[in-house]
């Protein structure tokens, strides 16, 4: 074969190996490492995902959420249910005096020990929390932190001031309370008592059946311990309502939307076991 048909036969042979709808190959960049943290999302990336299953419930619904596990895990899920559910129902906010056979030192004393004992376990609870890593649970977990820690403070005072009133007088909320800590503080028995009238009458505007307000007003005014009855009323309904009231961190939930959020975390939910509600 000649020169001529050798480079002939070696150009025919190149076009038959290539293809003009594939481009020619181009270097390919090495992957960069994952992040350590997932980016924060409002929903997990479940393309070509396997989702996993997270059931909960409330007092209405059954929830079935289906999330992608590499945002977060199951774990981490129900530790950011915690703080959605916190601090509602828990043994350290049931500490109240509400019967006038409880308002003695030896009761106080033992409410005072339990509580301690429930803050502590709480703030541990609180602490260990292993939380969904993204920004806005780590916030919300500080929140409830604090939340929980202002709670347990207003409530050892509470408890306290019941044979300690002038606690009351350098309390946090004392000006905005100003009525209730100066009639519960006052060497006045008249201040107090008629303190107490003021909170019935009150009281009566915004209840259903202000005959059962005043009727028992009355049998506890008469009874042998009035001035008790009227320290009892004006700590609960009187004292506690406003302080608690006031608090710094009484809006977390309303502020913060933690239902919201959640279910954000969530590629899809559904909802079985419905109660009808009005």
């Amino acid at each position: 074969m000649n020169r001529l048909a050798t480079s002939l036969a070696a150009l025919l042979l190149a076009a038959a190996c290539s293809s003009p709808d594939k481009p020619a190959e181009q270097a390919t960049e090495a992957p960069s490492s994952a992040p350590t943290t997932p980016p924060p999302a409002a929903a997990p990336d479940t393309v070509g995902t396997a989702l996993q299953r997270f059931d909960w419930e409330d007092d209405v619904c059954r929830y079935h959420g289906y999330f992608a596990p590499g945002k977060y895990s199951a774990a981490q899920l129900r530790d950011s249910y915690v703080l959605v559910n916190f601090p509602y129902a828990t043994p350290t906010h049931r500490e109240s005096i509400w019967e006038i056979e409880q308002f003695a030192p030896d009761s106080i004393t033992g409410r005072l020990q339990r509580l301690e004992q429930e803050h502590q376990k709480e703030r541990a609870e609180l602490q260990a929390l292993q939380v969904v890593p993204l920004p806005y649970w780590q916030r919300l977990k500080q929140l409830r932190q604090r939340e929980e820690e202002e709670m347990y403070q207003l409530r050892k005072l509470t408890l306290r001031a019941y044979f300690e009133p002038q606690l009351l007088l350098s309390a946090p909320r004392a000006g905005k309370c100003q009525r209730y800590v100066q009639a519960l503080t006052s060497p006045d028995s008249l201040q107090l008592l008629r303190a107490w009238r003021e909170l019935v009458d009150e009281q009566k505007k915004n209840n259903g059946l202000p005959e059962n307000l005043e009727a028992e007003y009355q049998i506890q005014l008469a009874s042998a311990q009035p001035l008790r009855y009227a320290r009892l009323r004006l700590m609960l309904f009187g004292w506690w309502n406003c302080a608690n009231e006031h608090r710094q961190y009484v809006d977390v939930a309303d502020e913060q939307k933690p239902w919201v959020a959640f279910e954000k975390l969530f590629a899809k939910i559904d909802r079985t076991d419905c109660e009808d509600v009005d």
